[in-house]
Formats: structure tokens, C-alpha cells, sequence
């Protein structure tokens, strides 16, 4: 009797009768059993898309199992094809490694028999088929998407601020419609910011229902530019301002990003009834892209700031950014200008959660700060101590493995979210239109989409900001010999440092720094230094200490305050 392994996999979203993974098992059992084959080992997916095999972790467990030779196996028997691999590449490349280890897959439902000649051909055939299946459904979903935008009707789930939905149409709710014409009246009228605008609600304890993703009930200043930028309060519909597409060397990984092509967006009158006025809406447009046009012009400027996202806010703990301030005239009447001086600063408003940073456009002295690390990190290789012990602790490159699991996390997450994603585009299609609950089921798979569109936006910039963490670490990876060159270097050649030098120095030196939440009676603006390398600098013992191992730490020597 041959040996076989059974593979099941099944979206969460498609557990309907004929494809359960109990129904499948239960068909390949008895499939086996009539052919006499030996069922040695199962290996089940659940909520896995088919689109990519290497995200699926029973699968890959299977494969490993048969390379090791674990059990033998003569078969690995599936449902139909479509469950083992559903784009072109993945069923040629695992249908060769089945091949090579002498291994067939039979599929019960579409009598594929890889075994034979006749059988791998017909398979590489059918997992084309499906993988053209699946791109024609997203298609055929997308243009009904598309076209019910046209017609001027909404294509959310969950009806905007402002806005209720009754019988699939916008229909306005007075009490947050007038919230919406006094963000406007503020923004557009008084001229007034759009943190001002988001504190101000906030502060006169004006609530949002929570409905679909919005878990808070306060004002953010995301909330109020989105509503400031959202034509739906105009009376116009909007569709594609937001696209999937496919990841660059990746095998079928997609992500969502803003169009930037606005002959794709869909923009046209809806049938809905308006908040704002056209005019109002279009003063709103023009402010919020001068003020896009006057931050670029501020990120693109040529001052180059040696600590930017190096400190952290005492308050807040994001990033304070480096500032120039404006020139100003000298006084008594004396011609020219003040020297501009850089000063760093936490710009932090009220985040998406909700809270405030209460050191928001708090300045702190760029001189005095520069000055503070630089006198510390020259005293350190003038200390025989810190020298000898930094020397026995260092000597591999940084360990990036945690944030490289996180990262596999997050591309899972896209994955599974990206399957669904077109599992519930297929379901929408193959509704039938004279089911009596047909609409219910159509406005329940509506609000699916919505949610995983929110989904993998949320995860994809999570994958970013990792992936931005994993770069930095291997830039700052360093051997023993890279740092002590880094620390005389510094010593010796700092002050005449070009600050982009200065700065590609401390982005590999740093790893980031904490201030003093109030100002000290010893003037000192640095609480500690962490650095790429085990070592902490603690601005209130002034101290340097060398950590031997997670929980412990060695102090090495004190610095001159």
C-alpha cells in the first residue's frame, strides 16, 4: 500500500457547502480508501489564500516534511487544484519538486494525476486557469464599482460623517452635518489651522459615533483634513483614489497606494444632497494644496539637521525634527539681519488615537544640543576603561532577526488579507440576483471589502515602517574595528564636518536620544544616549554604562558634567 499526505485549504470566507475543509477531507478519504492509499499525514490552511504558497504555513511544513523524506509519501492528495496552488508559477515550480522526489499530486474533484505526463501538462494548464479566474474576477468586481460611482451612488460600507446611509443612499444627519459645514466655516472663512480646527471640536466635547474602523470618538487632525478633502460633501462622488498593485520582485504580493494618475479617479455629481457648497469645498482644495506646497518646500529644503529623528519627544516619544527660523531684521535701526538659528522641536498635534502631545512646537537649542552629544561621545575613547571593556563586548554585526520576524508577520497579514480580498469580490459576484436577500448579501460583502481595503492599507504601512527599522539596522550593523574608527574619527574631525557628515555619522553612531521633559538647574538638555552599540549614556549620573547582557549593565566610567 503507497503512502500519502492529504492537503486542505480553505479561505474563512468561503466555508460553504462542497468546499469545507471537513467536506474535502471527508471526499479525499474515501477516494483513498477506494485506491488503497495510506493516508500517513494531514496538512490543513485555513483562512490561506491560494495566491501565494509561500505564505501558507501547513503547506510549507508539508514540503519540508517531504524533503526530509519523513514518511515516504507516493501522493499528496488534494480536492481539486485550485487548493494546492492557484497562480501559474507556484504550481510549476512545487508540481517539480513533487516530480523530483517522485511524488504525484492527484486532485479527486478535477481527476488530475500528476504521476503521468498527460497529467502534469493538464495541471500547469488548469493553475494558469485559475490564476486568470482570479484576475478576471477582480476585474469584473472593480467595473461594477466603477460604474455604480458614475451613476453618482456611494460605494462604502459605512457612510461618512456627516452622512447616514438609508437604502444604499447618503442621506444627511443634521446634527454632524452641521459639524461638517463649522470645519469648513473655520478652515475657509476664519482662516483658522486645522489643528486649531480638531482641538477646538474636541475641546467643546463634540463626538463622532463610531461606525465600521473608527474606534475614537474625538477629532484628530487626520480626521479633519480627510473631511476637508472629501468632494462627498459637496454633493460629488469619488472612486480610485486609492489602487492595489503588485509588489516589485515579490511573486504575487500586492499592496494599496494612492493613484497618482487623477485620469483614473472617478469624480462626478452624486445623487445625494450636499453639505457645503462647491465653492466653499474647491477655497478648502485650494488652501489644503498650498499648505501641501509650503511643507514640501520646508522637507525640501538644503538646511541639513545633523539630530533629526534621533530625539524623541519627552511627552509623546515620536521624533522632534529639525527647524530654521526666519530671519529677522536687527533692531535700534541697524541694517541686516539676526543670524538664523536651528533649534529642534516636537510637531506632534493630536495623534489618530486621539491624544495630545503637551510639548508640541516646544523649541529646543540645536547648538546646545549638538554640543551636549558631541562632548560626550569625544570622552569616550579618551577612557582607558570603556576602551579595554567595549572592546571584549563587540565584535558581531547587529541581530535583526526580531524585526525580520515582524516583518514576515506583516507580509502574512497582507497575504491572508489580499486573499479575502478576492475571495469576497468572487462571492459578490456569483450572487444571485434573484435570491430575495440578495441586497442584504450584497451590502454585507460591501462592508467586507471596506474593511479589508482598511485592513491592508493599515498593515502595508506598518510593513513600511518596518522595513524602513530592518534598513536602518544593517546600515548601522558595524564591526569592533568600525566603531573605534568611528569614535576617534569623531574626535578629531567633528567640528569641520560638513553637517551631512555629521549627520551620516550620528544616524550610524545614535540610535536615539531622550531629553529632559523641564529645563534643569544645570542647564543639561540630554537625559540619555542610546547608542548601535551596548552602551548607554545617563545624562543624571553622567555616566557611560556597557550592557553585559539584557539585564544587566557595567558601568564603565563617569564623564565631566
Amino acid at each position: 500500500m503507497e503512502n500519502a499526505y492529504i492537503y486542505t485549504r480553505v479561505s474563512t470566507l468561503i466555508q460553504v457547502d462542497g468546499f469545507s475543509l471537513e467536506a474535502q477531507e471527508a471526499e479525499i478519504r474515501a477516494f483513498a480508501e477506494a485506491r488503497k492509499i495510506n493516508i500517513v499525514g494531514k496538512y490543513t490552511d485555513e483562512g490561506k489564500s491560494g495566491k501565494n504558497a509561500e505564505h501558507r504555513p501547513a503547506f510549507t511544513q508539508m514540503m519540508e516534511d517531504i524533503r526530509s523524506k519523513k514518511d515516504n509519501i507516493r501522493y499528496v492528495l488534494v480536492f481539486k487544484l485550485s487548493r494546492f496552488a492557484r497562480n501559474t508559477s507556484d504550481t510549476a515550480k512545487y508540481l517539480q519538486e513533487l516530480s523530483s522526489y517522485g511524488i504525484g499530486l492527484l486532485g479527486i474533484k478535477d481527476g488530475i494525476d500528476t504521476s503521468t505526463v498527460t497529467g502534469k501538462m493538464i495541471a500547469n494548464i488548469m493553475g494558469a486557469v485559475a490564476e486568470v479566474e482570479l484576475e478576471n474576477i477582480h476585474e469584473q468586481t472593480l467595473a461594477g464599482r466603477q460604474q455604480k460611482a458614475r451613476n453618482g451612488l456611494w460605494n462604502g460600507a459605512q457612510a461618512p460623517f456627516g452622512y447616514s446611509l438609508k437604502d444604499k443612499k447618503l442621506m444627511i444627519y443634521q446634527k454632524e452635518a452641521e459639524t461638517v459645514k463649522e470645519i469648513f466655516r473655520l478652515y475657509t472663512e476664519e482662516g483658522q489651522s486645522i489643528s486649531y480646527i480638531a482641538k477646538k471640536l474636541n475641546d467643546e466635547n463634540i463626538q463622532r459615533e463610531q461606525r465600521g474602523n473608527v474606534k475614537i470618538s474625538g477629532f484628530t487632525d487626520r480626521t479633519v483634513r480627510i473631511i476637508l478633502s472629501n468632494p462627498v460633501y459637496a454633493g460629488m462622488i469619488s472612486y480610485g483614489r486609492r489602487h492595489t498593485v503588485k509588489v516589485e520582485g515579490k511573486n504575487n504580493e500586492t499592496k494599496v497606494v494612492k493613484q497618482d494618475d487623477e485620469s483614473k479617479i472617478i469624480l462626478v455629481d452624486g445623487v445625494h444632497e450636499p453639505i457645503v457648497s462647491k465653492e466653499t469645498f474647491a477655497k478648502a482644495a485650494e488652501r489644503l494644496k498650498k499648505n501641501v506646497a509650503h511643507r514640501k518646500t520646508r522637507s525640501d529644503s538644503t538646511t541639513v539637521y545633523p539630530l533629526t529623528g534621533l530625539i524623541r519627544c519627552p511627552d509623546c516619544g515620536k521624533n522632534i525634527f529639525g527647524y530654521t527660523a526666519p530671519p529677522r531684521k536687527k533692531k535700534n535701526g541697524k541694517e541686516g539681519y539676526y543670524p538664523r538659528y536651528i533649534s529642534y522641536r516636537c510637531i506632534s498635534g493630536r495623534d489618530r488615537n486621539g491624544i495630545s502631545c503637551s510639548l508640541a512646537n516646544k523649541y529646543y537649542s540645536g547648538t546646545k544640543l549638538e554640543t551636549e552629544v558631541k562632548e560626550v561621545i569625544s570622552s569616550m575613547v579618551t577612557i582607558p576603561e570603556f576602551v579595554e571593556l567595549i572592546s571584549q563586548k563587540i565584535d558581531i554585526q547587529t541581530d535583526v532577526n526580531s524585526l525580520r520576524k515582524k516583518q514576515t508577520a506583516i507580509r502574512n497579514e497582507i497575504t491572508k488579507y489580499s486573499g479575502n480580498l478576492l475571495q469576497t469580490e468572487k462571492r459578490l459576484t456569483e450572487l444571485d440576483i434573484a435570491d430575495r436577500h440578495y441586497q442584504s448579501k450584497v451590502d454585507s460583502l460591501n462592508r467586507i471589502l471596506d474593511d479589508l481595503y482598511e485592513k491592508i492599507e493599515d498593515a502595508q504601512t506598518r510593513l513600511d515602517e518596518v522595513d524602513q527599522e530592518i534598513a536602518m539596522v544593517e546600515k548601522s550593523a558595524m564591526t569592533k574595528k568600525s566603531i573605534f574608527e568611528m569614535l576617534e574619527g569623531f574626535s578629531k574631525y567633528y567640528d569641520v564636518m560638513s553637517p551631512e557628515d555629521k549627520k551620516a555619522l550620528l544616524q550610524a553612531m545614535v540610535s536615539f536620544i531622550e531629553l529632559y521633559p523641564e529645563k534643569r538647574d544645570d542647564k543639561h538638555l540630554i537625559k540619555t544616549i542610546h547608542f548601535t552599540f551596548p552602551v548607554t549614556y545617563d545624562g543624571e549620573s553622567g555616566a557611560l554604562f556597557v550592557r553585559t547582557n539584557e539585564l544587566q549593565v557595567e558601568t564603565v566610567a563617569l564623564l565631566e558634567k
